[in-house]
């Protein structure tokens, strides 16, 4: 497999103090502009290596640890937005999008999109595969694709080994055959992409297009509110005009609860300030300016999912657009 990449990376060739800068600015070519994290550890290694299928780009990821943030302000630098998969072949990885959060392991998968707020990272060696859709062609195929963003619990592994067979076997093509062949392959690669997608669990209630429609207000609302520290179920549920137990119908069916939902939203735009170059604020101002009413329950958290003290957080990050 990726006997000829179009293109490899590797930090071995790279001194050691310039891995980390190398990586990010490689990663930020092949995807787009992800904050990456300091690792922190002196012989840290990572590779990378791509094909492409025309407007498809797959990758074997290998590294020993990593932690990448999609923010507003790398969002909002990018003309064009995107579906990731991330195949695990060994190792795990911890995702959070939009509420949901949870380990992608072997055999499953897990679908982000470029943009919206998400986190990956893993503690450990982790391997596997990167697919980089353009969402348009996608949404073409398949309308709700995404609704399937961060739903891991209803992956369809069988698809997904079909579909890996297929990407893995093209990245053994020579360059001038996945030119002359990648249009019919693209085509191929998102119908089944699509398939697997609609194939997810499809006697699940996610099913409910109403309860969809309404997660994804309520998702624009705890964007719009989360800075609001009494913004509580009760409040939205009167916003939207449901009752307050189908709000939490809904976003049960979604794999996520509203107050995760309102403390990822939070969190979030913490990290966003606190890794601004021009900041200058306390980090207890940063707490209440994002909701929330108690100054340690925020420092504990943000540890908790970012790994580092909010005080920290400026240490070592830099964008890597």
């Amino acid at each position: 497999m990726f006997m000829v990449p179009d293109r490899i990376f590797s930090t071995d060739a790279i001194v050691k103090n310039k891995r980390l800068w190398a990586w990010r600015e490689v990663i930020s070519e092949i995807f787009y502009n992800v904050d990456i994290d300091d690792v922190c550890e002196e012989n840290w290694q990572a590779s990378i290596a791509e094909i492409r299928l025309e407007d498809l780009s797959f990758t074997k990821y290998v590294t020993e640890k990593a932690r990448g943030t999609r923010g507003r302000a790398a969002i909002s630098a990018d003309t064009e937005e995107y579906y990731i998969f991330v195949f695990p072949m060994s190792g795990s990885m911890f995702f959070s999008q939009s509420g949901r959060s949870g380990i992608v392991k072997a055999n499953g998968y897990i679908l982000l999109r470029s943009g919206e707020l998400y986190q990956l990272s893993c503690d450990q060696s982790f391997q596997g595969y990167f697919l980089k859709v353009p969402t348009d062609a996608l949404d073409r195929q398949y309308a709700d694709a995404g609704l399937h963003c961060a739903g891991s619990e209803h992956a369809n592994g069988a698809m997904a080994k079909v579909l890996l067979s297929v990407m893995t076997t093209a990245s053994d093509l020579l360059p001038a055959e996945r030119v002359k062949f990648g249009a019919g392959l693209q085509r191929q690669i998102i119908g089944m992409l699509g398939l697997m997608l609609q194939m997810e669990n499809p006697d699940s209630e996610c099913t409910s297009m109403a309860r969809r429609q309404i997660v994804q207000r309520v998702l624009r609302l705890v964007e719009a509110r989360y800075h609001v520290e009494t913004f509580s179920p009760v409040s939205a549920a009167a916003e939207l005009r449901i009752s307050v137990g189908y709000l939490h119908r809904c976003l049960q069916t979604h794999g996520t609860t509203f107050a995760k939902m309102l403390r990822d939203a939070r969190l979030a735009r913490a990290y966003e300030i606190l890794s601004q170059p021009t900041f200058s604020k306390q980090v207890a101002e940063v707490a209440f300016a994002t909701g929330f009413a108690d100054h340690s329950v925020f420092s504990r958290a943000f540890k908790q999912r970012y790994g580092q003290k909010p005080s920290d957080c400026r240490r070592g990050l830099r964008s890597s657009g």
